[in-house]
């Protein structure tokens, strides 16, 4: 039995398919593909990489075909990755597959576009990816591996496109419709209420995403991997719906503290009861300026398990830029400016 195998799951990928299976393709065994209905040139492309190709009947459930791939591999390891993420570093960490223990699972780095105030702008999350032989996935979407395991962190980054706006269009209609029918077989299961929070979110349905976020928060255990990335885009949901007392109850509770994240997504809430509340500015804008530059005191981090890359460092002192020009006083501004414009070509280039 070989060490590797690259298990996709496919349809009509041949926008990127190419993309993926060149760069990872020089650290694998084996590439199997299980492909649920392509009707492009999904298929040819893949197999000019020596993909194995099987097919499979779509059942509206991804944890049932990401199984049926998982069946199919000839490795000891399966790296499960998608068609719109591609290898950028760490491909000879996978190389040691074969000196591998089988009592661990093992993340992954993922760093994810996506656009805000018209750039392109980058997230940056630990995802678990490679799974030893018999260990399978639940969930008919947004799946998750189920094992009671160790898991490793492997130096390994992976990139990912999907979460640019062409690519969530594409596919907010099917996530939707199964997420709502997940809510229907599980309705008091908090990561699905999560996931359709980010759905709406990601139309900028902003109500739809309060509640089901609201809802989330109430299930959702605080040791739960994804809790900072619901709590963090909670605030932001909750400030885009103008419900400022919920965004405002969920910052003083300081559930994340150490989070630029965090710190960020307060201010900007902050800034946001201020602006509608005028009377109140006085007393909010010094927290304001807490919060943003507390941002910077931390720094970017890559513990958490998503982070906007930036909000440690030059995306927190544009705000301070802004927010010091709007008080006049422009020896600040000028000050986070210049910080804005050295730190950004540091961050991405890393």
């Amino acid at each position: 039995m070989s060490a590797l195998s690259l298990a996709l799951i496919v349809k009509n990928e041949e926008r990127c398919i190419e993309r993926c299976l060149a760069s990872f393709r020089p650290f694998v065994d084996q590439i199997l593909i299980l492909d649920t209905g392509s009707t492009d040139a999904t298929i040819e492309k893949a197999e000019n990489f020596g993909a194995e190709i099987h097919s499979f009947d779509w059942c509206d459930d991804f944890s049932k075909a990401r199984n049926a791939a998982l069946s199919l591999v000839s490795s000891e390891f399966s790296l499960i990755v998608d068609a719109d993420e591609w290898l950028i570093q760490g491909g000879e960490h996978l190389r040691q597959a074969a000196a591998w223990s089988d009592k661990a699972v093992k993340r992954i780095h993922r760093i994810n576009s996506f656009i805000l105030n018209g750039k392109i702008e980058k997230t940056a999350e630990w995802i678990t990816r490679i799974l030893p032989k018999g260990i399978g996935y639940e969930g008919r979407i947004h799946e998750q591996p189920v094992h009671d395991l160790k898991i490793d962190h492997l130096p390994v980054k992976i990139a990912h496109d999907g979460y640019l706006l062409e690519q969530l269009t594409r596919k907010s209609d099917r996530n939707e419709r199964l997420l709502k029918l997940a809510l229907t077989e599980q309705p008091h299961n908090g990561y699905y209420h999560y996931q359709l929070g980010k759905e709406y979110e990601n139309t900028h349905v902003y109500d739809q995403a309060s509640d089901h976020y609201a809802v989330a928060l109430d299930l959702v255990a605080k040791a739960a991997g994804f809790r900072h990335d619901l709590v963090v885009r909670a605030i932001f949901a909750f400030k885009q719906a103008r419900r400022f007392e919920a965004a405002l109850t969920l910052i003083d509770q300081k559930e994340w503290d150490a989070s630029p994240d965090f710190h960020f997504a307060a201010g900007d809430a902050l800034l946001d009861f201020a602006l509608a509340h005028p009377d109140k500015a006085p007393r909010v804008l010094p927290i304001i300026e807490f919060h943003w530059l507390k941002c910077l005191e931390i720094g970017d981090v890559d513990y958490l398990d998503s982070t906007v890359i930036g909000r440690g460092s030059f995306l927190a002192a544009q705000n301070l830029y802004a927010f010091y020009i709007s008080q006049g006083r422009n020896d600040l501004a000028d000050t986070f400016a210049n910080m804005a414009k050295e730190l950004r070509p540091y961050v991405a280039k890393n």
